[in-house]
């Protein structure tokens, strides 16, 4: 029978490279078309909206630098987020008040912003 070495046995820890860019409000420069017209449409209806930038390492496997811009809003105990990497749509999540975050598209997100108040 083969000894394995004990090293192999233990995990190593991911090691992201430091931000080039602290995350910060976005200028308007750094905010991707797309972004812009879903932050024009929920402040349209009454969502309160924060734009952030940062520009960091991204991806498990090639782990590269990129420019992020993630858009947050809030309104009566429903929040939501969408993050675009290098000015393509990336990710998606809304909660809702007593579920769990949930991973959704940007559909989803033009639905939840439109939805009526209760």
């Amino acid at each position: 029978m083969t000894a394995i070495p004990q090293r192999q046995w233990v995990k190593q820890p991911y090691v992201w490279p430091p931000p080039e860019v602290e995350c910060r409000p976005a200028t308007p420069e750094q905010i991707p078309q797309g972004a812009k017209r879903i932050i024009t449409l929920a402040t349209a209806h009454g969502w309160r909206v924060r734009v952030m930038y940062s520009r960091g390492a991204v991806g498990l496997g090639k782990r590269r630098m990129a420019d992020v811009v993630t858009v947050r809003a809030a309104r009566d105990g429903v929040r939501w987020w969408a993050a675009w990497i290098d000015r393509r749509f990336a990710h998606a999540q809304i909660w809702r008040p007593g579920s769990v975050p949930a991973n959704t598209r940007l559909v989803s997100v033009r639905q939840e912003i439109t939805r009526e108040r209760i």
